[in-house]
């Protein structure tokens, strides 16, 4: 379509899926970060940092949440497990 602003539609597009998703989300106590953090936390035991970086949040922001899955009771922070050949 000549004269449309693609990047313009892309943005709106974004918006009304984020605004939808967060609804939904919400709908269930939860937020999109709360969510994305709690997802790749299913996948398989992980660090905080490794979840961070997962989930595209920085190491305050990864704290915060952490801490507000643990008040609510859907999180639980573990020591980590030794690995092969580690020694305690």
């Amino acid at each position: 379509m000549p004269g449309r602003d693609v990047s313009g539609l892309l943005n709106a597009a974004g918006h009304a899926l984020a605004n939808r998703l967060a609804g939904a989300l919400a709908e269930v106590g939860l937020t999109p970060r709360t969510q994305c953090v709690l997802v790749h936390a299913l996948d398989r035991e992980h660090t905080q940092i490794q979840l961070a970086a997962l989930a595209f949040l920085d190491k305050t922001t990864m704290v915060a949440t952490v801490d507000e899955l643990e008040r609510r009771g859907l999180a639980t922070r573990q020591p980590p497990t030794a690995g092969p050949g580690s020694s305690r």
